[in-house]
């Protein structure tokens, strides 16, 4: 006898730009070609990477809410779980893991499952907030140890589980209208490290007078980042691209990709470089560790100094960096079916199956 297929609602506020969003994207594509899942999405709004969704075998729902945090999103989201017979709420990004609380309280005999896409949260009252209610989630998958043992801490009533992010094989890149030798990909956020990173292109820069720098994306610290650019007198050297569709092009086009998160979840943006043989400068934390290996040598220690962060990029630039193949390698055998599978397990064991 055929069973029938565990109906799964993903929800998502917007597919906005993020690595964290464009995951999501790749998980749901992979998972929509499964017969058996039936997946379901709901949002609240459009975003910029929605064209990289494949809707062919996805139920998509728009639930039209004032912000992400209208209250009615509990009533309209438990709507579409009925109506779809959802046996399962996954919720990604901590917009739709509050209200999911709710929402499983009034939807019967509805799962809870729960997506970590970080490894650290500031301590402020909507991250404990969230904290506090994830914790009656009945599953909560991590895309990373450092997540997986944030939430070890706080001692979930359900299961865990850590899953690998997808890991596309990069097809043919296309020459951006512009390249940068040198450049860092991410939010224009506080996480990011930003102000220290421009610093370091600035001591670059004034040792290397030929080379370009871009930092690539949008995000709250956008003007002030522009100010510390212009206080350097360097804007025509280091530029803010904001947001770009071509950022990948831009990554392979580039000498050297940098990243000095002060923290991360899987860390997407070095992936991407990785698997286009872009070498890379990142900070020492666990988390680029987890995916470069302990003894990677291009590895920023004072992730906080400017200069130090400097004399690393330069480094890099005159002598190359470590061999990457060994990790190229593994990272591409994350195929999307190898995570869907996966995928596939957390959902059964919650339902029951």
């Amino acid at each position: 006898m055929t069973r029938e297929p565990t109906v799964v609602s993903f929800f998502i506020p917007a597919f906005a730009d993020g690595g964290a969003q464009k995951q999501c994207i790749y998980i749901l594509n992979a998972l929509s070609q499964r017969d058996d899942l039936r997946i379901v999405l709901i949002r609240t709004a459009p975003g910029v990477h929605d064209h990289l969704l494949d809707t062919t075998r996805i139920d998509t729902r728009m639930v039209r809410v004032r912000s992400n945090y209208d209250p009615r999103v509990v009533f309209r989201v438990s709507r579409v779980l009925r109506k779809t017979k959802s046996q399962i709420l996954f919720s990604w990004l901590q917009a739709a893991d509050l209200p999911s609380f709710f929402i499983r309280a009034i939807t019967p005999r509805l799962r809870w499952v729960l997506a970590e896409r970080n490894s650290f949260y500031r301590d402020e009252v909507r991250f404990r907030v969230r904290a506090a209610l994830g914790r009656h989630a009945d599953a909560v998958v991590s895309n990373s140890a450092a997540g997986d043992r944030y939430w070890s801490e706080l001692k979930p009533r359900g299961t865990r589980h850590v899953i690998n992010n997808i890991v596309n094989a990069p097809g043919p890149s296309q020459p951006p209208s512009d390249t940068f030798d040198v450049v860092c990909v991410g939010r224009l956020e506080r996480q990011k490290n930003l102000f220290v990173t421009i610093d370091a292109f600035a001591s670059v820069a004034r040792r290397r007078p030929g080379l370009r720098f871009a930092l690539i994306g949008e995000g709250a610290q956008r003007a002030q980042l522009q100010e510390r650019i212009d206080e350097h007198g360097l804007g025509a050297r280091i530029e803010l691209l904001g947001f770009r569709s071509d950022a990948a092009d831009l990554i392979d086009a580039a000498s050297l990709l940098v990243t000095l998160s002060l923290y991360e979840g899987m860390p997407n943006v070095l992936v991407e470089a990785i698997v286009r043989r872009t070498p890379v400068v990142v900070s020492d934390i666990p988390q680029h560790r987890d995916v470069l290996g302990p003894s990677y040598s291009h590895a920023v220690a004072e992730f906080g100094d400017a200069e130090a962060a400097g004399q690393i990029i330069d480094d890099a630039l005159e002598n190359g960096t470590d061999d990457l193949s060994e990790v190229r390698d593994h990272l591409l055998s994350l195929t999307p079916s190898k995570v869907a599978d996966a995928y596939a397990r957390v959902f059964s064991q919650t339902v029951g199956r």
